[in-house]
C-alpha cells in the first residue's frame, strides 16, 4: 500500500517538475523573439529564479509534507528510496531512519559520515545533534553527556556560535538537563507538524522528570493521538507503559547495538554529472545576462543617434516643406562600401527618397537632394510595383534603379530593401539595380 501510494506522488511530483520546466522554457522563447535584449536577460535571471524555487517547492510540496506535515515516516522512506534522494550530508537518510526508529541506522550514519574528513567537518554539527536525540530519546545519560561535551569542544573553535546554537537549539536544553535544570523551553512561533510533535515528546519528558506524571500522561498521549506512525508514538507508548507500571522511563529501553555499517546511498551518475555541470550552466546563465545587457546599452545609444539623426534630418527638410515626418534612414551599399546616405520621409502629402551629406572640410551642416518624389496617393495602387524610378547618387558614381512594393512575392531580386509604414500600410523600397554611371572616375 506504501509502495502504491509513493509511486503515485512521484508521478505527479514529476509530472508537475516536468511541466513547470517546459513552460519556463517556452515562455523565455517567446521573450527572446521579441528581440529586446533587456527582456531577454530579466527572462532569463526570472526563469533561473523560477526553476530553482519550483524545484524546492515541489520537493516540499510532495516530498518532504509526507514527513513534516503528514507525518508518515514510513511513506517518506518509500519516497526516498525511490526518488532515490541523495545529499551528501545523507540527511534524507537521517531524516529517515530517525522517524522511523531505526536509531542503530542513524547512529551509524553519523559514525561514519564523522569519519570522513571533509563531510565530517562541514556538518559535524548536524551529526553530533542527531546522536544527542537518540542519547536522550532512550535515556542513555552517560552517552548523551559525551556527545554533548564533543559538541560543545567543536562549537568552541567556531567563530559563529550564536547562528550555529540557532540551528541546533537541543543541545543546549540537553545541556541544561544533564545538569538537573528541567525547564520547559519556549518555542519558535513558527514550527513544522513534525517539529511540534518533536517538541511535545520533549516537553513530556521534561514534565516526566520533574514528577508532574498526570501533565506528562497527557501529552504522551497526544503524541500516540497525533502522529500514530512516528518513533515518537514508539517511546511516548513506552512511557506510558513506564508510568502505569511505577518505573524509570528508560527502564526496558532496549540499548544501542550497531552490528553492521548502514549502507549510505551514493550519488546516481545522473546526479553527479548535474551536480558538476551545475556550476558551469551558472556562469553561462550570469554571461548570458551580461551579455544581454551590455548589448541592450549598444542598442540603446545606437537607437538614440539613430533617432538623434532622424530628428536632425526632420530639421533639414522642413526649411523647405512643412509637415515632414521622417519615416526611415539607411545606408545604400555595394560591395560593403557606402553608396549613399538615404532616408525616406513625407511632407505635404508627398513620399520623399533623399540622400543626405556633408561636405568634407567645412562644418557639420547636413545637406540633402531628392531623388524621389511622388504624391502618397501614389502608392495606393492595385498593380506591382506601385512606382519605379532611376536616380544617381550623391556622394558616388552610382545610377540606381528602384521601385515601391506592398507584396514581397512579387519582388523580383533587390540589392537593398527598406520596409516602412505609411497611413498604417507597410510598403518596401527595392532597390533592383546599382550601376556605375559611364564615363565617370568610378568607370575608368
Amino acid at each position: 500500500m506504501v509502495k502504491k501510494q509513493a509511486s503515485s506522488i512521484i508521478k505527479k511530483y514529476k509530472a508537475f517538475q516536468y511541466s513547470t520546466s517546459m513552460l519556463i522554457f517556452l515562455a523565455c522563447i517567446a521573450i527572446a523573439f521579441t528581440n529586446n535584449t533587456v527582456y531577454s536577460a530579466i527572462a532569463l535571471v526570472v526563469a533561473l529564479f523560477l526553476l530553482r524555487f519550483s524545484s524546492s517547492f515541489y520537493f516540499r510540496k510532495f516530498i518532504l509534507s509526507s514527513l513534516l506535515d503528514k507525518l508518515d515516516a514510513p511513506l517518506y522512506n518509500e519516497l526516498a528510496k525511490e526518488c532515490k534522494l541523495f545529499h551528501e550530508s545523507a540527511i534524507y537518510q537521517l531524516q529517515g531512519e530517525y522517524s522511523l526508529g531505526n536509531y542503530q541506522n542513524v547512529v551509524s550514519i553519523c559514525e561514519q559520515q564523522l569519519k570522513k574528513e571533509k563531510i565530517g567537518k562541514q556538518f559535524r554539527f548536524l551529526y553530533l545533534s542527531y546522536l544527542a536525540g537518540i542519547y536522550f530519546d532512550t535515556d542513555n545519560k552517560e552517552k548523551l553527556k559525551e556527545i554533548c561535551f564533543r559538541f560543545n569542544l567543536a562549537l568552541a573553535s567556531e567563530s559563529n556560535k550564536d547562528k550555529i546554537l540557532k540551528r541546533h537549539p537541543r543541545m543546549a536544553i540537553y545541556t541544561e538537563l544533564l545538569d538537573g535544570v528541567c525547564n520547559i523551553p519556549s518555542r519558535p512561533e513558527k514550527l513544522t507538524d513534525s517539529a511540534k510533535i518533536s517538541r511535545d515528546f520533549l516537553d513530556a519528558r521534561i514534565y516526566l522528570m520533574r514528577g508532574e506524571t498526570d501533565e506528562a500522561k497527557r501529552r504522551f498521549e497526544k503524541i500516540i493521538n497525533d502522529a500514530p506512525k512516528l518513533n515518537y508514538a514508539k517511546l511516548a507508548a513506552h512511557a506510558l507503559e513506564a508510568i502505569e507500571n511505577g518505573v524509570d522511563y528508560g527502564e526496558g529501553l532496549e540499548p544501542i547495538v550497531v552490528t553492521e555499517e548502514y549502507a549510505i546511498p551514493k550519488e546516481t551518475k545522473a546526479q553527479k554529472f548535474f551536480r558538476k555541470t551545475r556550476p558551469a550552466f551558472r556562469i553561462f546563465a550570469v554571461v548570458i545576462v551580461i551579455s544581454c545587457i551590455v548589448i541592450y546599452f549598444i542598442d540603446s545609444k545606437e537607437r538614440t543617434e539613430y533617432e538623434a539623426y532622424l530628428e536632425e534630418v526632420r530639421v533639414m527638410v522642413e526649411k523647405d516643406r512643412d509637415g515632414v515626418e521622417v519615416l526611415t534612414a539607411f545606408n545604400l551599399e555595394i560591395s560593403g562600401e557606402t553608396a549613399d546616405s538615404m532616408f525616406i520621409c513625407t511632407a505635404e502629402d508627398r513620399l520623399i527618397v533623399a540622400s543626405s551629406f556633408s561636405y568634407t572640410g567645412e562644418d557639420d551642416t547636413m545637406f540633402y537632394e531628392t531623388k524621389v518624389d511622388i504624391p502618397i496617393s501614389a502608392l495606393d495602387g492595385l498593380e506591382e510595383p506601385l512606382i519605379c524610378d532611376t536616380f544617381n547618387c550623391s556622394t558616388t558614381y552610382f545610377s540606381v534603379e528602384s521601385c515601391f512594393f506592398k507584396d514581397k512575392k512579387d519582388m523580383p531580386l533587390f540589392v537593398h530593401l527598406t520596409e516602412f509604414e505609411v497611413n498604417g500600410s507597410t510598403v518596401y523600397f527595392a532597390v533592383t539595380e546599382i550601376n556605375v554611371i559611364q564615363g565617370t572616375q568610378a568607370e575608368i
